[in-house]
């Protein structure tokens, strides 16, 4: 039920108009899908579609009290937790989203300086709520996250289109802000000895980095209790 919860978050963010707190949200979303079968559904409101959500959230809170994980692939309560955060910000529900928001990141602790810079690939990170590993017997090319999000890997998109962030944008970031580490302002990325190949363009960013220029494996963060 919180797959399905998350899945319904994110489709009917898609394919529905926006949420308003303090309406009946009558717009269309998504069809509401509780048991397996071909049957042709009706599109649901968008309210109903939330209902439905909230539902699958507050059982999922539930049953997963007590539930140890095996690693941050898999859902456990602070997901649970998270996401009702989520939805709560969404709907507008801000007391709510402070209070789940608050319970998801208890005793979680935050990254370094040095870990925030070192390319947010690795699903163990102690930040790190929810993610994907993609491990070495999957795909190694064009398949993966970092083929197309990464500063590293050499794919067209990267060599020639590497991400940047607007200057502007950058020059609002104090020096003592964390975040102004994933970006190079000369766009050289010196420490990361690109080949010559690779476009070089002020403002980049390197907060995604692949094992290496011929590896595009970088674990995928879903959720972070920050």
């Amino acid at each position: 039920m919180l797959y399905r919860a998350f899945c319904n978050y994110q489709l009917v963010q898609l394919f529905g108009k926006r949420y308003e707190n303090g309406i009946t949200n009558s717009q269309l979303g998504v069809p509401i899908i509780l048991t397996v079968g071909d049957e042709s559904n009706p599109r649901s409101t968008v309210e109903e579609v939330y209902n439905q959500i909230n539902k699958d959230l507050d059982e999922a809170n539930v049953l997963l009290v007590d539930y140890k994980k095996p690693n941050n692939s898999h859902l456990d309560l602070r997901v649970a937790q998270g996401l009702k955060a989520r939805v709560a910000l969404t709907q507008g529900n801000w007391s709510i989203a402070a209070e789940y928001a608050n319970k998801a990141r208890n005793g979680k602790t935050l990254m370094s300086m040095a870990e925030y810079a070192s390319g947010f690939n690795d699903y163990n990170n102690k930040e790190w709520m929810w993610g994907s590993h993609v491990n070495e017997v999957q795909t190694q090319s064009f398949g993966n996250f970092g083929a197309y999000m990464s500063r590293n890997f050499s794919s067209t998109v990267i060599r020639s289109c590497p991400k940047a962030i607007n200057s502007k944008l950058y020059n609002m970031i104090p020096e003592s802000d964390v975040r102004s580490t994933i970006f190079d302002k000369t766009g050289k990325h010196v420490a990361l000895e690109l080949p010559s190949n690779f476009s070089k363009f002020p403002y980049t960013s390197q907060k995604f980095l692949a094992v290496s220029t011929g590896d595009s494996r970088c674990d995928i963060p879903y959720m972070r209790g920050c």
